[in-house]
Parts: structure tokens; C-alpha cells; sequence
């Protein structure tokens, strides 16, 4: 198995396997090509592929928000993944703190968050999808 990082590219999103809770997403990106490419100018967005075939991206939005789209198969590849997220977080975070929506249903999801560093700072009475922050 070879895993390689490397800059976020539009065919990635054709490419990902993704997992049921980020297909919407995958879709929704798919029909919006305007959203799609802000997510891929992103300085800080990347892909990692395994075998050569984007398998998970990650990257930040313009409202310093982290996104994460894993693919279906992520045992092997979960903890470098984690590992390169998180230095890109660290990174991203020097411009100042910046957060992310996890849906607390999912305990892999939580385990992530604490994963990258972020911590818990407002529980969605309405919904499952929590405020969760880094600030470094």
C-alpha cells in the first residue's frame, strides 16, 4: 500500500469512496462546481491518495471552518491521515482559532475531533452537528 499527500484537485471529489454520513456532501459538491473549486484553492486543502486513487481530503473554508471527507475503507490509513490533518490544522490555526461541525452520533467522528485537537465549545440543542474549536 503506498500513500501519497498532495494539493486537493476537483476530480478528487469523483474519486472518493466515500463514507454513507459524507456522500451528501460529495454529491452536493458535485452540483455546486463554484463551491467545489473554493474548496480546492484552498492553501491548506489536500488529498491522500492510496495506491494512487484519492481515498480522503481534508481542508478549511474562508470562514475558518475545517472540513473532512473519509473514504468508506479507513482502518489502514487513519492514522497518518489524522497525523497530516493535524499539522495542517496547526498550521491553519496560526491565523487564529478555527472550528468545526462534528455530529456527536458518531463516536469515530468525536474521536477524530479530539484527534486534530479540537475541543467541545457548543452543543447544538436542535440538531447532532456540534461546534467544536482549535485555538492552538
Amino acid at each position: 500500500m503506498t500513500l501519497k499527500f498532495r494539493p486537493l484537485k476537483p476530480s478528487d471529489f469523483y474519486e472518493i469512496e466515500a463514507q454513507p454520513r459524507h456522500a451528501y456532501l460529495l454529491t452536493w459538491l458535485r452540483a455546486n462546481p463554484l463551491s467545489m473549486r473554493n474548496l480546492t484553492d484552498d492553501p491548506f486543502a489536500f488529498a491522500m491518495e492510496v495506491n494512487g486513487r484519492a481515498a480522503a481530503a481534508c481542508g478549511t473554508t474562508l470562514n475558518r471552518e475545517i472540513w473532512g471527507i473519509l473514504g468508506g475503507d479507513m482502518r489502514r490509513t487513519m492514522v497518518p491521515f489524522t497525523r497530516y490533518s493535524r499539522a495542517m490544522v496547526e498550521q491553519f490555526a496560526v491565523g487564529g482559532p478555527c472550528w468545526a461541525s462534528i455530529d456527536r452520533t458518531v463516536p469515530s467522528a468525536v474521536r477524530w475531533a479530539k484527534a486534530l485537537g479540537l475541543r467541545l465549545a457548543h452543543i447544538d440543542q436542535t440538531g447532532t452537528m456540534d461546534k467544536w474549536r482549535y485555538e492552538g
